[in-house]
């Protein structure tokens, strides 16, 4: 949702709550009342919001008996009856550290504001076990009946489309498919896929390890990998021990540092393509190429097509750029609103200028249009985890992993929550968020953004004060997976027990190993999620010790 409806709203008198570990630049401009929840807790807070709508009613019957399948097993949850523990405010209260109060006060007023817009940020969702928030949220606004409504929570102005382009360079998705797609007819077997976030653990470990192959070459295009990965230091030893590593880039990531042959690749500029803007989702443009390559550069499509002469792949599609993206035009939605020479001469597709009601059809007509799931219903409880077959061999499919998800919306405890046994060694909890300066790791190398501000770590009074830090001064964060040498900014805008310090500087270690580069994925593990996920970015456990100046 664009910061343009927050003002909006916010004109109109409408309240506007935010639920987050900082009071962010958004929340302060919005002058929205803050709730200082911990990290990685979000789960259980919405859970026993949840209890207080069923154990005082005020819960939507009707529309979940028309809408909503699942509800009664969730609510058994809920209730305690299947495991014992009843998910009280009190209960969530020891867990979030926002009291049983406002838990129970913030589910009364949701539920007496009708309609009512939950929108799901990312970040909380970027923590262990983070699809359980997701799903607990669908369940809490489902019980309110504020999905498919105008007002509620699907009215977020974006609009998915099945097969279309994504918010990527789509030329640079069909060039690393078709090569990958030719590699597996030339060498035989469907390939394997290996969660994104155990990339490295399969490269250390191989057979030995459980996983299908030791690996012996690494083949990055489009990723900053190293720097963009939990447990930096892993992956770096990642890259060290296999034969050979290949990297498209244009500049000297600390990907392509660790990279045996660095591909120069064209930038955006210099090449046709289509993408979605990641901020909204009612409009495409088509980046029509401005020059030509510069210098030796070639297009990732380019690299691939030699290559694959190379390595002798006759089924490798011989089409040019142009004809590739037609072709993916062709199969995706926008073919419905356009054509594709209207929408590369005029460079930019308008679907609506409104905000998109999301499964308004499925609330106004459930017959003729039922949501996408087996039941034809929003799902608390999911019908598909119990039908799908999930014995998979080996690593070949994602899927194996989603056996170990809960079938209703569940709170999982981890070890790097506040109260576990980490907590006795490192007792802050990190938050790594977007920084407003760069994209990830993109125009970090940029010395003019660079001036404009002071990459710092945000630290409570309380917390600085018990370890001696002032504000400006220079300390090392740190845990058993490593450490990075960072300005503290002390501020009343972060919850106490819990530091922030944004993601995507570059990845710089000193002769120590301590990385003066700033990069928080240092610190942070490539655990997997229940689902067999990895999106771990808000969950980790560091400390914070006041360091002398270095030159």
């Amino acid at each position: 949702m664009g910061i343009y409806w927050f003002q909006e709203a916010k004109k109109k008198g409408i309240r506007i709550i935010s639920v987050d570990p900082c009071y962010t630049d958004t929340a302060k401009m919005l002058g929205a009342e803050w709730i200082a929840i911990r990290p990685s807790t979000d789960t259980a807070m919405l859970i026993a919001m949840a209890y207080v709508l069923i154990v005082e009613e005020l819960y939507d019957k009707k529309y979940i008996e028309r809408y909503v399948y699942g509800f009664e097993k969730y609510k058994d949850y809920v209730l305690g009856k299947t495991d014992g523990v009843a998910k009280t405010p009190e209960w969530a209260a020891g867990i979030t550290g926002v009291s049983a109060e406002e838990i129970c006060r913030l589910a009364r007023e949701y539920a007496a504001a009708r309609p009512a817009a939950l929108i799901q940020g990312w970040a909380p969702g970027r923590t262990a076990n983070g699809e359980q928030y997701h799903r607990a949220a669908i369940a809490f606004q489902a019980m309110t009946g504020n999905i498919g409504v105008s007002g509620g929570s699907g009215s977020c102005g974006a609009v998915q489309y099945t097969g279309g382009p994504n918010k990527a360079s789509l030329l640079q998705i069909i060039s690393s498919q078709l090569l990958l797609e030719g590699t597996r007819l030339t060498f035989g077997g469907k390939g394997v896929e290996i969660q994104t976030g155990k990339w490295a653990d399969a490269v250390l470990r191989g057979k030995e390890g459980g996983y299908p192959s030791d690996i012996k070459m690494i083949y990055v295009v489009g990723h900053n990998i190293i720097n963009q990965r939990q447990n930096v230091k892993k992956g770096v030893e990642a890259f060290k021990k296999v034969d050979f590593v290949v990297c498209h880039e244009q500049f000297l990531t600390p990907t392509a540092r660790h990279s045996d042959i660095v591909l120069p690749v064209t930038t955006n500029f210099e090449r046709n393509d289509i993408s979605i803007p990641w901020a909204k989702g009612y409009y495409v443009v088509f980046a029509n190429k401005i020059v030509e390559p510069l210098w030796d550069t070639k297009s990732d499509l380019d690299i691939t097509k030699e290559l694959a002469i190379k390595l002798g792949l006759s089924e490798f599609e011989d089409k040019s750029a142009d004809d590739l993206l037609q072709e993916r035009f062709e199969k995706s939605l926008l073919k419905d609103y356009t054509t594709y020479e209207d929408l590369r001469e005029k460079g930019l597709l308008r679907m609506g200028e409104e905000p998109v009601v999301r499964y308004q059809k499925q609330i106004e007509d459930p017959d003729n249009n039922p949501f996408p799931t087996p039941s034809g219903k929003i799902e608390i409880y999911s019908r598909r985890l119990d039908e799908e077959n999930f014995d998979t061999e080996g690593f070949s499919s994602a899927m194996a992993a989603y056996k170990n998800i809960p079938r209703i919306p569940t709170f999982i405890e981890c070890e790097e929550l506040p109260d576990s046994k980490t907590t006795r060694k490192y007792s802050l909890q990190l938050t790594t968020p977007h920084p407003k300066y760069r994209v990830h790791s993109q125009l970090y190398n940029i010395p003019k953004l660079r001036k404009l501000y002071e990459h710092t770590i945000w630290i409570n009074p309380a917390d600085a004060e018990g370890r001696e830090v002032k504000d400006g001064d220079l300390v090392r964060v740190f845990n058993d997976r490593g450490a990075i040498l960072v300005r503290a900014k002390v501020t009343e805008r972060i919850r106490e027990g819990v530091v922030r310090c944004s993601e995507g500087t570059w990845y710089d270690p000193d002769e120590e190993g301590i990385d003066r580069g700033l990069c928080v994925n240092v610190l942070i593990d490539d655990m997997l999620t229940s689902s067999g996920g990895t999106s771990n970015f808000n969950t980790c456990l560091v400390e914070i010790k006041k360091e002398k100046e270095r030159n």
